[in-house]
């Protein structure tokens, strides 16, 4: 934080530059708490803002902050990516090898530096197995969408409940997985489950906005028919590795998929951080009623400006036909 202090504000370039001067690595300077919390304004991407697990992560202190999201018209697709999620079933074995892989390295720690215990370790193993398991037990069959089955946002939740895990006892096990992650160091795939979880069950509503903004859809993982297997080389706890379709044992690796229909979703977290303002400002969110609806904020502040084009300065018209004289059909 000193560096930053002794000098103006830096680009990217000169922030690389200082970092090899003084040896300190310039992302990890930026995201340094003491920076982040001495800083009067901060720039980051969409998902840094919307995504409950990314927000979570920056350290920044959301009471009373005025959020400023520019090019607006693209939050909310932004906004439906982050209050969703889609977990396979290649996430969740290689969640399962990462929990072996830290038992392993607890097996050779003195029992003095252990930052996690055998039963968090036999606790987190056995939610991704439940999970797995209670995946598999879903029926499905072909849809239009391939092979797979469609459910209300509520499914998702009564997936996990089946596999123990609920909003009473969510919390505990995300610390569980939290322990187990840092014990690990790089479990990309233990973040995934996680981050699934959460997005799930930690909302203090979480049954009532899967009901009314979700779906679910179990998705059952198309054959490569070039190859003879699928896409997902693992095939999951139950399925063969890298074996022909004929030859493979077990289902087809599977995804769980829980689908957000309302951007709103997370923008209403964000306010639920304590802000003190959101401003959105774009050169095409008109109309603002449908956009406000979508958002479910009524944004009592609006500043709608008439298009800068006048109807004499547009000519519209149809070309039925081509160069050389061929009908044009785009249909």
């Amino acid at each position: 934080a000193t560096v930053l202090r002794e000098h103006n504000i830096m680009d990217i370039e000169e922030l690389a530059e200082r970092g090899s001067k003084t040896g300190v690595c310039p992302y990890f300077l930026s995201r340094d708490d003491t920076v982040q919390k001495e800083a009067d304004m901060v720039f980051m991407p969409y998902n840094y803002l919307v995504d409950p697990t990314v927000r979570a992560g920056l350290g920044i202190n959301w009471e009373n902050a005025v959020v400023v999201i520019d090019e607006a018209h693209n939050l909310e697709q932004v906004c439906d990516e982050a209050a969703s999620f889609s977990l396979r079933a290649k996430e969740l074995a290689g969640a399962s090898d990462e929990v072996d892989e830290a038992t392993r390295n607890a097996e050779h720690q003195p029992a003095g530096a252990l930052n996690v215990d055998a039963y968090t370790l036999m606790a987190v193993k056995k939610c991704i197995l439940n999970i797995e398991e209670q995946l598999y037990t879903v029926k499905v069959h072909r849809t239009d969408m391939g092979v797979g089955q469609s459910f209300d946002g509520v499914e998702a939740l009564n997936l996990f409940a089946r596999a123990g895990v609920d909003s009473g006892n969510v919390n505990l096990l995300l610390e569980k997985f939290e322990q187990v992650i840092e014990f690990h160091g790089r479990a990309t795939n233990l973040e995934l489950v996680a981050k699934a979880i959460g997005r799930a069950l930690l909302h203090p509503h979480a049954k009532a906005l899967a009901e009314r903004y979700y779906r679910t859809y179990v998705e059952e993982e198309p054959v490569d028919l070039r190859r003879g297997r699928t896409d997902n080389k693992r095939g999951g706890f139950f399925g063969g590795a890298g074996k022909p379709a004929g030859q493979r044992q077990g289902p087809r690796p599977r995804t769980l998929h829980f689908w957000c229909f309302s951007p709103g979703v997370a923008l209403q977290e964000l306010k639920g951080m304590g802000v003190h303002s959101i401003i959105l400002t774009s050169g095409t969110l008109s109309p603002l009623g449908s956009f406000a609806s979508q958002m479910r904020d009524p944004f009592p502040v609006r500043l709608e400006n008439p298009h800068v084009v006048h109807e004499d300065q547009v000519w519209v018209g149809v070309v039925p036909k081509g160069v050389t004289g061929k009908r044009l059909n785009s249909s």
